[in-house]
This record gives C-alpha cells, sequence and structure tokens, in this order.
C-alpha cells in the first residue's frame, strides 16, 4: 500500500499522466470539438 501511494504522490508521475478526451472535457465542461479548436490554436 505505501509503494502505491509513493507512486501516486511522485510529481514525475503526475506530470506525465494522460487522460482522455472524454474525461478532459469534463474536467473543462466543454465540448470535445472545443477541446480540439483549442489544442489546434496553440
Amino acid at each position: 500500500m505505501t509503494t502505491m501511494t509513493r507512486f501516486r504522490d511522485d510529481p514525475e508521475t503526475l506530470s506525465t499522466r494522460w487522460i482522455t478526451l472524454g474525461q478532459a472535457c469534463k474536467l473543462l465542461g466543454v465540448n470535445e470539438s472545443t477541446l480540439r479548436r483549442w489544442a489546434r490554436s496553440q
């Protein structure tokens, strides 16, 4: 259990973790097309 906690709290792991497009949309409260448009504008 301790190893798992360390893994989840590791800053390097947190900075490289990926989420799905759907999860990102839910988190931001936007539609997939909006998120894609934002990504292309960068």
